[in-house]
């Protein structure tokens, strides 16, 4: 789901996908895989975005006042690292289908800051 409703769904086809990319080794199915894992990355930021909102929407209260809900806190933080998880897969993946890649996106950022 797109929609960011499912967290734990997210974690668990990133963690899939992840695991389908340790285990091939064929250049071009891992090449193939970049606009699966490039959709996994939009979903999770649609993810985070929902858990952000939910956190914004859930105050618990306690002493000292209300605070953010504890639980909705480590399920943003879970979200967060499987996220990165999932975007580290793949600019790799992207990597490997066009190893001149970081170099045009070095000269990218060099020429933005001109």
């Amino acid at each position: 789901m797109a929609d960011g409703s499912d967290p734990e769904g997210f974690r668990k086809r990133v963690d899939e996908i992840v695991d389908k990319a340790d285990k091939t080794t064929d250049p071009e199915v891992r090449a193939a895989m970049i606009a699966d894992v490039s959709a996994i990355c939009k979903e999770g930021v649609a993810v985070v975005k929902a858990l952000e909102e939910k956190l914004q929407n859930t105050k618990v209260s306690g002493c000292c006042g209300s605070k953010a809900d504890p639980d909705v806190t480590k399920e943003l933080d879970l979200v967060e690292i499987t996220k990165g998880k999932a975007n580290r897969l793949l600019m790799k993946l992207k990597h490997e289908a066009d190893p001149t890649l970081e170099q045009k996106e070095n000269r990218r950022s060099r020429m933005s800051t001109i």
